[in-house]
């Protein structure tokens, strides 16, 4: 990406520990099935946080109702189970190169 524009949000640091595990197991095993794992489960442990945190906190911070906060929680659940199925149907097989390099983008936005 040319343009480094980007959203910053909290993960907390069994997050941040468990990516850094990942990507090392990734980066020592490319090819076991285990460090795909790992990293397709650090995606989603990062996709939880993230989605809740730009959809779930600002109706917080609004002080938005229940039925909307759920309203909005629905979609958003909605949405982890599609993204769940795509990350491990694909990046669930990766090996190799292909593997490092996802782990390789995990270790450059965990900050």
């Amino acid at each position: 990406m040319d343009n480094k524009c980007g959203v910053i949000f909290p993960l907390p640091t069994c997050v941040k520990e468990f990516a850094g595990n990942a990507v090392a197991q990734a980066n020592e095993n490319p090819n076991d099935g285990k460090s795909a794992d790992l990293v397709v489960e650090t995606i989603l442990k990062i996709t939880d946080h993230g989605l809740d945190y730009l959809y779930l906190h600002p109706l917080d911070l609004a002080q938005v109702g229940l039925i909307g906060k759920n309203t909005v929680k629905f979609g958003v659940n909605t949405a982890k189970k599609g993204i769940s199925i795509a990350v491990k149907a694909i990046i669930g097989t990766l090996r190799g190169e292909k593997l490092k390099a996802i782990a390789g983008f995990i270790e450059t936005i965990i900050v």
